[in-house]
This record gives C-alpha cells, sequence and structure tokens, in this order.
C-alpha cells in the first residue's frame, strides 16, 4: 500500500502468499501423503539422496513425515530449519531448541533458518544505500537494545 492506505499492486514476500493461501485448495491427508512420496521419488530417481526443507510450513510438517513413515520410507533424507522470524522471544526461541530433537528414520529438524535480512527486489534488504526506490536503509532484523 502507498503512504496513505491504497493498494499498489506491489506485493512483498510473505503478503503474497497471505493474500492467496484462503483461496487455495486444501487437499486431503491422503492427497497431501501421495503427492509427497511421489515429489521424493521423482528427485530420488535424479540422483538426489537428500535434501533441506526450510520452513515447517503450519508447524504440522514434523508429525506429517512422521505419519508418512509409519508405513513408508521416505525415498530421500530430509533435514527440515524451523524459521526465526524477528523480534522472536524467549518461548519462541526455547520452541525452536525443542524442535531439534525432532526426527524420523529419515528426516530430522537439524538447523534454524534466520531471517536476517530481507530481499533486494522485494525491498526488504538492508543496503549500505538506497536503491533506486528510495528503499533499503533499515534492517529487518529489529535492533534488541530497542
Amino acid at each position: 500500500c502507498d503512504r496513505g492506505g491504497r493498494p499498489t499492486g506491489h506485493l512483498v514476500e510473505h503478503a503474497a502468499m497471505d493474500l492467496l493461501t484462503p483461496l487455495l485448495p486444501r487437499p486431503s491427508l491422503a492427497e497431501r501423503r501421495a503427492g509427497l512420496v511421489e515429489l521424493l521419488l521423482a528427485m530420488a530417481a535424479t540422483g538426489l539422496t537428500g535434501a533441506h526443507v526450510m520452513d515447517l510450513g503450519d508447524g504440522s510438517v514434523p508429525g506429517f513425515l512422521a505419519a508418512v513413515e509409519e508405513d513408508t520410507d521416505l525415498p530421500v533424507r530430509l533435514r527440515l530449519a524451523p524459521w526465526c522470524m524477528p523480534g522472536a522471544g524467549k518461548e519462541a526461541l526455547e520452541e525452536l531448541v525443542r524442535l531439534q530433537s525432532e526426527a524420523g528414520r529419515l528426516w530430522r529438524v537439524g538447523g534454524v533458518k534466520f531471517f536476517m535480512d530481507g530481499t533486494v527486489e522485494g525491498g526488504t534488504a538492508w543496503l549500505e544505500e538506497a536503491d533506486c526506490h528510495g528503499q533499503g536503509t533499515e534492517a529487518f532484523w529489529p535492533d534488541p537494545a530497542a
């Protein structure tokens, strides 16, 4: 939105997903399971043996993978990294630590994806000088002393 609150048509990163997610069809658990196995089989067929999953979605991914592993072996190893968003408090950080113990036979939570900066094209990166739109002069991550 512009300074007056009027939409400009420019969607920045998660703002686009937040607008569209409620409109997307919700696949059933069986459809999600079949889609995951099909995707991982296709990855394995190319020679891939592992992959990094850089988010936990709505938080249900570890439970979903555990359910899939109840009746099948995952075709590739997966390492998951939950997000740590700017301004995460003590409880959120403790949950990130706790999640590191989540694991199955061929998947595990192992790491954290920190959002330390934004993207240049989205106008959220912290730049030494402003970009051509006058953006990028402020850090994405809040000052912990503030």
